[in-house]
């Protein structure tokens, strides 16, 4: 069928109407006409793929990625005018859950479009002598979309990766999942290889032959999630972050985009403007990315995290950055929060991507503290939460 594109809603479909009836495909710009093929019926609308575009917009351009469907499904769009759409798409998330007119929105534009991503995980399809890296395509975990090489990643994770896919070919090697690679600022490698099966000992044995010199770090992860750290050099793998020193474990969450989370962290001080008395609970701290950043200027800083794949390197990383004001709690923030005495007057949260739980959520809007900063990576979440919050 031929669909009138009438805007992108989030998190980047393109909606058009057949007869009334919402069609939602890929790859279609405000205004453009496109093909689409219909690949599913539902009651209330049809999801398709666009197999052809007539009019294309001036904002169209061409995506570098080629499986971009998979890894940024707004690269076809010049780059300001994503943000256009991005602020668009907020305001109107905003509007619907909260009834009300959105604030005055300040958008700050990514120092690096390209090259920006410090860490890429990548599944391990093919046969053996015959592997090859690729993502899962979106919604399907049994078909996969080839990655030669991502734009968005830094030239030396492409790189290892790539070599590590023909270490695989050569070795003939069977039982490995995924790969996942972690680069720093000096260039340093932290490379993690998933395995599907429990018997290591054939991967292990010749990773020597893997050979990368950036490589300060590799890990293996078995089904069961025991973590075997395979290899290492003198040097440990670790990250400066607004003047803070990170290490971290194969599987620790860590912003992706640095320069970005550098801007976040710089407006998120000018918001509190700290006097040095203040109490600040940082919740889903992670490694301490955001806690141990303000630690200086605060009286105090209690971390909670629950992820064991996380909390011993918070507590590593609180001590090599001498960090005496900022105490760790293990342990999961709807349970911690609560009993904290005495009572913070600010929490730090940056929960994963399915938001706030209820009780958390409305404990903080009757006994929370004074000042909140939420850090959000989905914007239907975060709605829903303010909708309690506010």
């Amino acid at each position: 069928m031929r669909l009138h594109i009438e805007k992108i809603i989030y998190p980047g479909r393109s909606l058009g109407r057949d007869d009334g009836k919402i069609v939602f495909t890929d790859n279609g710009l405000t205004g453009e006409t496109v093909e689409v093929e219909i690949i599913k019926e539902k009651k209330n609308y049809q999801e398709g793929k666009t197999r052809e575009v007539f009019n294309p917009s001036p904002w169209r351009v061409n995506p570098r990625c080629g499986h971009s469907i998979a890894c940024s499904p707004y690269q076809y769009i010049d780059y300001p005018h994503q943000l256009q759409i991005k602020q668009a798409q907020f305001e109107e998330i905003f509007s619907r859950f909260l009834a009300a007119p959105c604030p005055e929105l300040t958008i700050a534009p990514s120092p690096l479009i390209w090259e920006y991503r410090n860490k890429l995980r990548l599944a391990v399809a093919g046969s053996r002598g015959n592997s090859f890296l690729a993502y899962h395509l979106p919604g399907q975990s049994d078909k996969f979309l080839a990655v030669e090489q991502c734009f968005l990643a830094a030239p030396g994770i492409t790189r290892v990766l790539q070599k590590a896919i023909d270490w695989i070919r050569n070795e003939k090697l069977t039982g490995i999942k995924e790969i996942s690679a972690r680069q720093n600022r000096q260039g340093d490698l932290q490379l993690t290889v998933f395995l599907s099966e429990e018997n290591y000992k054939p991967v292990a044995e010749s990773l020597g032959r893997l050979n990368h010199p950036q490589a300060k770090e590799i890990w293996l992860v078995l089904p069961d999630g025991k973590k075997i750290q395979a290899s290492r050099s003198e040097k440990i793998f670790q990250e400066n972050l607004a003047g803070v020193t990170f290490i971290m474990g194969p599987q620790s969450f860590f912003q992706i985009n640095l320069p970005q989370t550098e801007k976040l962290i710089a407006d998120m001080k000018k918001f509190l403007s700290l006097q040095g008395n203040e109490i600040i609970t940082d919740m889903f701290c992670g490694v301490g990315t955001l806690g141990l950043t303000l630690a200086p200027a605060a009286r105090e800083v209690i971390g909670i995290e629950a992820d064991k794949n996380s909390f011993p390197f918070l507590k590593e990383n609180i001590r090599i950055n001498q960090a005496g004001n900022f105490s760790a709690v293990e342990g999961k923030s709807e349970d911690a929060f609560p009993g904290l005495t005495p009572k913070p007057a600010i929490a730090i949260i940056d929960p994963p991507r399915k938001g706030l739980e209820a009780r958390l959520c409305g404990f903080l809007s009757r006994k929370g503290p004074g000042r909140l900063v939420y850090i959000s990576c989905d914007p239907v979440t975060l709605m829903r939460d303010l909708k309690i919050l506010l």
